[in-house]
């Protein structure tokens, strides 16, 4: 492009380009209209790629915690096969030492103390998978159950989570007939405060939620107050807690006889067998998160290119080849070439 600069047009603010005279002053409004409109751009994608950065945190946080479980499964098969193999060669009479049942049985239970650990709270006692390592126990309270509840005899309740002097929370049980559900939900909103749920099961069973973490201290610690009917007047007084819902006991299997050696076996092959599903599971979460990753990475490049190419379209409406140039130039500094081309390649 021959570009010329003439007095007359200087002096009343023109610029001569291929023969037609434009003013500088327009020019000028398009090249700030074309930063504009790259910086309304930047804005855009700016805040798309925030999205993404926070998606993606969440999906890396969700696959290391997939991974570890994964590893922690591995490691805990490995000790119930060399479990599963020395029983069965006791049950069928071959020769396998009772220290060497009790070596490997002794491995799997500290293989399995080492959960919570190991997976950074992301597997339950039930097997539960929680990508955020919030794993939850669950457990009922003795006195505490809808049988209690439905008795006619009203009472409040005090519950100390954390033992006698510290916060506590209320609840009144009126002895008024109440559904089990509505029974629940009354205990949920009275504990939601102290970090404890409640809920009713399949088999009616009042059952209440923690966070793992907190659950040895939750069992040591926890004491109810009444006024003499459910629980003790004047005092508080210990709660019974125990957990429920764990998917499997070694801390309870025995060899000692023969009888005993044969129930354990069955419950070495149940587990295994659970376990296996529950790594299956990890294992699709692990695809999942890696096409969600990699869809998310195409459509944020695709979105930034399609409103780049938006943005200059609008931007590129007037038909002076330099104006054009102006425009395009202020819009695309900053961008590498392969950028540049692509959304060139979108406009034409």
């Amino acid at each position: 492009m021959n570009v010329q600069l003439s007095s007359p047009g200087i002096g009343h603010g023109t610029l001569t380009s291929a023969g037609k005279a434009t003013p500088i002053d327009s020019v000028s409004h398009n090249i700030s209209k074309g930063a504009s409109a790259n910086t309304a751009t930047q804005r855009i994608s700016l805040a798309r790629r925030s999205e993404f950065a926070a998606r993606q945190e969440h999906i890396n946080r969700q696959v290391t915690h997939a991974q570890r479980s994964i590893a922690f499964l591995d490691q805990t098969l490995d000790s119930l096969q060399e479990l599963k193999a020395s029983l069965s060669s006791s049950v069928a009479r071959r020769a396998t030492t009772q220290d060497t049942l009790e070596i490997s049985l002794a491995r799997v239970q500290a293989q399995w103390q080492t959960r919570h650990g190991a997976t950074g709270g992301a597997l339950g006692p039930d097997l539960s998978f929680h990508d955020d390592g919030a794993a939850q126990q669950s457990f009922q309270v003795r006195s505490l159950d809808m049988k209690s509840l439905q008795n006619e005899r009203a009472e409040i309740l005090t519950v100390y989570p954390r033992g006698a002097g510290k916060p506590s929370v209320s609840v009144l049980v009126d002895g008024r007939h109440r559904s089990d559900r509505e029974w629940a939900r009354r205990m949920d909103h009275a504990l939601a405060a102290s970090g404890i749920s409640a809920r009713i099961t399949d088999e009616r069973e009042l059952t209440f939620t923690a966070r793992e973490s907190r659950w040895i201290e939750l069992r040591e610690q926890l004491m109810i107050q009444g006024n003499g009917h459910r629980f003790p007047a004047g005092r508080p007084a210990r709660a019974t807690a125990e957990a429920t819902t764990v998917a499997i006991e070694p801390a309870n299997w025995q060899t000692g006889t023969a009888a005993e050696r044969r129930t354990t076996l069955r419950q070495v092959v149940q587990a295994i067998d659970h376990i296996q599903i529950v790594r299956d599971g990890l294992n699709h979460v692990l695809k999942r998160a890696g096409t969600i990753l990699h869809s998310d990475s195409n459509v944020l490049a695709s979105s930034d290119a399609a409103q780049t190419a938006a943005t200059f379209d609008v931007a590129l409406t007037q038909a002076n080849d330099f104006q054009r140039f102006s425009t395009i130039s202020a819009a695309l500094r900053g961008l590498n070439g392969h950028r540049v081309r692509t959304v060139t390649n979108g406009l034409a």
